[in-house]
Order: C-alpha cells, then sequence, then structure tokens
C-alpha cells in the first residue's frame, strides 16, 4: 500500500486467466474504489462516489465489506451495462452513469437501446445545457 497517491500508479494483473476479462475488471473496480476512497480522505462515508455507494449499502441494510459490493457492481457495469443488459439495480446504475461515465457515444447508443438510458441519457444533456448558459 503507497503513501503516494501522485505517483505512477501500479496494478498487478495476471497475464492468464480461465476467467477471460474479468480479473482485469476486478482490478480495475478494486483500485477505483482506493483511489475515490483516498483522495476523500477521511470523508470517504459521506461524499463522492464511495459516500452514495456507501449510503446506498447502508439504507438496503446490506452487511459486509463494501468494497467487494462495488468491486461486483463495477464488473457488471462494465461488462453488461455497456451492451444495454440491465443487471445492476436503478440507484446503482444512476450513480455510476454520473461518477463512472461511458463515453457519449455509449451513452447515446444505449439512450437508443432503452427507456431508462435514454432517461439518463436527457438527463445529462439538460444537466449540459444548464452549465452552458
Amino acid at each position: 500500500e503507497g503513501l503516494n497517491i501522485y505517483g505512477r500508479g501500479r496494478i498487478v494483473i495476471p497475464l492468464f486467466s480461465r476467467k477471460g476479462d474479468e480479473p482485469f475488471y476486478q482490478a480495475f473496480g478494486e483500485y477505483r474504489w482506493k483511489l475515490e476512497k483516498e483522495l476523500s480522505f477521511g470523508r470517504w462515508m459521506e461524499e463522492g462516489l464511495t459516500g452514495e455507494y456507501y449510503r446506498y449499502l447502508e439504507d438496503n441494510k446490506l452487511k459486509g465489506n463494501p468494497a467487494e459490493y462495488f468491486v461486483k457492481d463495477y464488473v457488471l457495469w462494465v461488462t453488461k451495462e455497456v451492451s444495454g443488459v440491465q443487471k445492476l439495480e436503478k440507484p446503482i446504475r444512476e450513480l455510476f452513469w454520473r461518477y463512472i461515465p461511458f463515453d457519449d457515444s455509449i451513452k447515446e447508443h444505449l439512450s437508443k437501446l432503452s427507456y431508462i438510458y435514454q432517461q439518463l441519457w436527457e438527463k445529462d444533456l439538460r444537466k449540459r445545457q444548464r452549465e452552458n448558459l
């Protein structure tokens, strides 16, 4: 565990895996959780991605390690949701849409596949219009 968060990051990933790409996504999910947690310092349970995710777990009375839940949902986000297969619960999908966004071309494509993604995409567009005024 390094102390310098501004140094060069390192992720250890196996070269060969029986599970395909899943270990890569798990490693990136763990890295994302730790980075967000470290960047928010002692307030990681109050604000940002980790804070909102933690509140979701508390509200739904889910016990256990929040990082494990996050990694599981992150893997679903980058493997299933990116192709339009809705596997996440609505609040988690909205949270990831805001904090771990896909590229605009992917968002636009998803908006044509499902009403849920269409709502999220339109909300994004309205937010951008407000910010540009």
